[in-house]
């Protein structure tokens, strides 16, 4: 897997909310990634559609927040 340098994250709900992460925000895992819950509390429970972004590929798709 590639280092991940220059990564902005863009999160948000579908009221419209939005946050903007990036790498410092993240908690790398062994098998997965986690945002920190406060990062995000504002969001609405449900769908959370997400977009990720490197210096290398953009990638997006739907989370769930329970």
């Amino acid at each position: 897997m590639k280092e991940l340098k220059d990564v902005s994250i863009l999160l948000q709900d579908s009221q419209g909310g939005s946050v903007m992460l990036n790498y410092d925000d993240l908690i790398i895992g062994e098998n997965e990634i986690e945002i920190a819950a406060s990062l995000v509390s504002f969001l609405q429970n449900g769908s959370i559609f997400y977009t990720i972004a490197t210096d290398e590929q953009v990638q997006s798709g739907t989370i769930i927040k329970l």
